[in-house]
C-alpha cells in the first residue's frame, strides 16, 4: 500500500492525506491507551494487596515507628528540641497524606476492576475510532459523497464505494490488519446511528 497512489487514486492533496492519516492514528492511539480487556487482568488482585498494606501503615505502632523514622533522617546531631519536633511534625504531615493518597488510589483501582468493558472484539473499538476520523475528513474536509456498496459475495457484483476503498486503503497504510468487509460494517455502523449527522 503506497500513499502516493492513495492520493492519486482518490485526488487528495498529499499534506491533506498526511494530516488524515496522523490524525486517524493519533485517536487510534489514545483509544489504544484507554485500556484495552488485556489491561484489565494487570489490575486484579493490586487492590487487595493495596488495601492490605493501607490498613498495617494505619497501625499506631507502624505508623509511629515511620514517623519517628522519617523525622530522624531529616534532623542533623547539633539541632534542636524545635528544630527535632518540626521534622517530626513534618514527618507525620508527609505519612498522613501519603496514606491518603493510597486511599484514593485504591479508590481507582476498585472502579477500574468494575468497568465493563464494551461488547465486541478489541480490535474493533481501536478501527472505529480510525474508521470515524477517517470518515470525517472524507465527508467534512473533502465534502464527498458517501455511500456503502455491498458485501462482496453480493451476487450483483457490486465494487467497494469510493469510501470504503479509501478508508480500507488508509488503514492499511496505518499497518491495521483490517479487512475491506470490516471497513464496510464499520462505516455502514456510523452511518446507521446517524454519524457525523447531516453530511451522511
Amino acid at each position: 500500500m503506497d500513499i502516493i497512489q492513495l492520493g492519486k487514486d482518490t485526488d487528495i492533496p498529499p499534506e491533506a492525506l498526511k494530516v488524515a492519516l496522523e490524525d486517524a492514528a493519533r485517536l487510534m492511539e489514545h483509544v489504544c491507551a484507554q485500556g484495552r480487556p488485556a489491561s484489565k487482568r494487570d489490575l486484579r488482585g493490586l487492590d487487595a494487596k493495596l488495601a492490605n498494606a493501607i490498613e498495617r501503615l494505619s497501625e499506631d505502632r507502624v505508623r509511629d515507628r515511620l514517623v519517628d523514622a522519617e523525622a530522624n533522617r531529616n534532623v542533623d546531631a547539633g539541632d534542636d528540641e524545635a528544630d527535632r519536633y518540626f521534622a517530626w511534625w513534618e514527618a507525620k504531615e508527609r505519612f498522613e497524606n501519603a496514606l491518603d493518597g493510597a486511599g484514593e488510589l485504591l479508590s481507582l483501582l476498585r472502579t477500574a476492576e468494575d468497568f465493563k468493558y464494551p461488547p465486541g472484539r478489541p480490535d474493533y473499538v481501536v478501527w472505529n475510532a480510525g474508521i470515524s476520523s477517517l470518515a470525517t475528513f472524507w465527508v467534512d474536509e473533502l465534502q464527498r459523497n458517501v455511500t456503502i456498496s455491498a458485501h462482496p459475495d453480493d451476487p450483483r457484483n457490486t465494487r467497494p464505494s469510493p469510501a470504503v476503498g479509501f478508508v480500507y486503503r488508509a488503514m492499511k497504510l496505518l499497518d491495521e490488519k483490517i479487512t475491506e468487509q470490516a471497513c464496510r460494517t464499520i462505516w455502514g455502523n456510523l452511518q446507521s446511528d446517524g454519524w457525523p449527522g447531516e453530511a451522511w
